[in-house]
């Protein structure tokens, strides 16, 4: 069991407010500050139930804090979770290996920070709870581009014997539509992370912003029936925001729908380009092997035929010798 009191230590305004909600929703006191020194003398100040450090921060790492707390004995067995967009088995070893008890992906998934405070709270490590729950990320909005990977593999090419220089040729045809194609799906995947994990943050901040709200009502509506009637306006006004709230989130996903659907199609459209250009190189070193082929096939014919000519030449010349 833990203290439901948490200490935020992030350089981003925009993590600390979403994760601020987020915790409050779960009836955690919390205290955001921006700087690995403030955390310092919040720390001493009053101990955290549980520490929220960023990993990447201006001045110092927070692997560098996390091991300065385990090296000072009040603070040896503080619950922290490392916050980091990184992800995957290797980075959570990473933090595990610096003292961490947890690893939060940002922006923070509400599933994902449940099962840490709930295993916290049952004084477990969640360790291994937050290393195999997938994180919501720009990676959670990408398009699967397996399926049409399939409709860039070259053909295969069969054709009679050509030159050294012909195969080269098409070998490097072939190099550099795939090195086309994959730099294409870089590009690609690279601003749909971009949009997704900018939408994903605003996405983050309203859901905490509505659960916050949300409990706020809560809370109202425990109270007495005189103090219900008093603060009727307030719940009036939480309601208005509650809908504008809900409006923001219809926006949002009508706007991931089509930033991924304008995506999509650009992303069909350069493919269809690529494969088209790949069918005609194709073609055109079949035709041009063939080509080659044939003239190897001539050129061998008139040389044993030229070969022949000789030999009937000098057996004639032989013959009328003898004679």
């Amino acid at each position: 069991m833990i203290a439901r009191n948490a200490l935020i230590i992030d350089d981003s305004k925009s993590a600390r407010f979403a994760l601020r909600r987020y915790l409050e929703g779960y009836r955690y006191q919390v205290e955001a500050v921006e700087t690995a020194d403030e955390g310092y003398r919040a720390i001493e100040l009053q101990l955290p139930g549980v520490l929220f450090l960023d990993h990447v921060m201006p001045g110092v790492d927070g692997f560098e804090v996390l091991q300065t707390l385990r090296r000072n004995g009040p603070t040896a067995g503080l619950p922290v979770v490392i916050c980091s967009s990184n992800e995957g088995p290797e980075f959570n070893q990473q933090a595990r290996a610096h003292g961490a008890n947890a690893v939060l992906q940002k922006p923070p998934n509400p599933e994902q920070l449940h099962r840490i405070l709930d295993a916290l709270e049952r004084g477990e490590n969640p360790m291994d709870v937050s290393a195999g729950v997938a994180a919501v990320s720009g990676d959670a909005l990408a398009l699967s581009l397996n399926p049409v990977d399939q409709s860039l593999q070259p053909h295969t090419v069969s054709s009679a014997p050509s030159g050294t220089a012909m195969t080269a040729s098409r070998d490097g045809t072939s190099l550099a539509l795939k090195s086309g194609d994959e730099a294409l799906r870089e590009q690609l995947d690279s601003r749909l992370r971009k949009v997704s994990q900018g939408l994903l943050v605003q996405f983050a901040e309203i859901k905490a912003t509505v659960a916050h709200l949300a409990n706020q009502q809560a809370r109202l509506a425990e109270q007495p029936a005189g103090v219900r009637n008093e603060l009727r306006t307030g719940l009036e006004e939480t309601n208005q925001a509650l809908r504008l709230v809900t409006s923001r989130i219809e926006g949002i996903e009508r706007e991931v729908f089509s930033q991924l659907t304008a995506m999509r199609t650009h992303l069909d459209a350069n493919l269809k380009t690529q494969n088209d250009r790949l069918t005609e190189m194709v073609q055109f070193a079949r035709q041009t092997a063939a080509e080659e082929a044939q003239v190897v096939a001539e050129r061998t014919v008139m040389t044993a035929a030229l070969r022949i000519s000789d030999q009937l030449a000098d057996a004639i010349l032989g013959a009328v010798g003898r004679k």
